[in-house]
């Protein structure tokens, strides 16, 4: 069965420069560290040579590992996960543009936890488990290779001191209440080394944003997460400036490529920025912590890491 593609086709035609609205976002383009734009480029750059099944009885949606024409900055084979979209979105836990735009946020905010992530918005080609499949557009990550969930090394997974424990899930959780992703269980974080000769030996990264701004999701800081370690008490101070530096203009790229629509992308505005009675009828981001410092104190709240 051959993916459908689900809305026009956004990008520019070939021979043709991008329109100086997709040239519009600097912002975003300087937080994209020095090796992530290597690794973007050969994504971009690549043609799939043949492609797996990846998991499946651990995915809600069609997922591929993909091997590539490129070499990373390892000196491997790359390979990049592929998610092929389809009519539906599967009921909204497949929306494959929310993989790309996950990843620009997550840069926006100076995490560097989203592996590089592009979109492609034409028909490819390739043969998936010896069969010849077309798929009209979808996103393609890259690949972490042999790295383990939470679920496989749950023992000593994050290794990490208590209050950068607590900022790494404050952190994961403004992106998820960004996004509206109700889809961060114990498979979606991963324990691997990273895409760039500078990355460490092992460090933690959040993938499968595929279920973002799913209708009827409402994920809070409140809410409990993964770690069943309760709510959220304290966020990063540089991780707070990210957020109130965060423009609708930094949020049209991904309008301007059809990744989320305008409506979307005001909605994600409004989650960050909105006061008591703004759009959404609820206080945004940082109103949230800013009722939390004047509680119990910017020393408690906000902490420099």
């Amino acid at each position: 069965m051959l993916s459908l593609p689900s809305r026009p086709l956004q990008t520019p035609p070939r021979g043709r420069s991008p329109s100086p609205k997709l040239r519009a976002h600097p912002r975003y383009h300087e937080e994209v560290t020095r090796q992530d734009a290597v690794t973007l480029q050969k994504l971009k750059r690549s043609k799939i040579i043949s492609g797996i099944d990846y998991q499946p009885e651990l995915h809600k949606t069609h997922v591929i590992l993909a091997k590539l024409d490129q070499v990373d900055e390892h000196g491997q084979t790359m390979y990049a996960i592929f998610k092929p979209r389809y009519l539906g979105d599967n009921y909204g836990f497949g929306r494959s543009p929310m993989e790309c735009v996950a990843y620009r946020l997550n840069h926006l905010l100076g995490m560097n936890r989203v592996p590089p992530t592009i979109y492609i918005h034409s028909p490819v080609r390739f043969r998936v488990n010896d069969e010849d499949r077309t798929f009209y557009e979808g996103s393609l990550q890259y690949f972490l290779g042999e790295g383990k969930n939470l679920r496989e090394i749950s023992d000593g997974f994050l290794q990490l001191e208590q209050k950068d424990y607590e900022l790494f899930r404050s952190d994961t959780r403004i992106l998820d209440t960004i996004l509206q992703n109700p889809d961060r269980n114990i498979d979606n974080f991963l324990k691997a080394k990273g895409w760039s000769k500078r990355a460490k030996a092992s460090e933690i990264y959040l993938i499968d944003h595929a279920a973002s701004l799913r209708p009827t999701t409402e994920t809070h800081f409140l809410h409990d997460d993964a770690f069943h370690a309760g709510a959220i008490q304290t966020f990063r101070a540089r991780t707070v400036e990210a957020l109130e530096r965060i423009t609708k203009e930094d949020l049209a790229i991904n309008v301007d490529e059809g990744l989320i629509d305008k409506k979307e992308a005001t909605e994600i505005y409004d989650r960050i920025h909105a006061k008591l009675g703004g759009r959404n009828g609820k206080d945004g981001l940082l109103q949230f912590i800013d009722h939390r410092v004047r509680e119990h104190g910017v020393e408690k709240v906000i902490i420099k890491a």
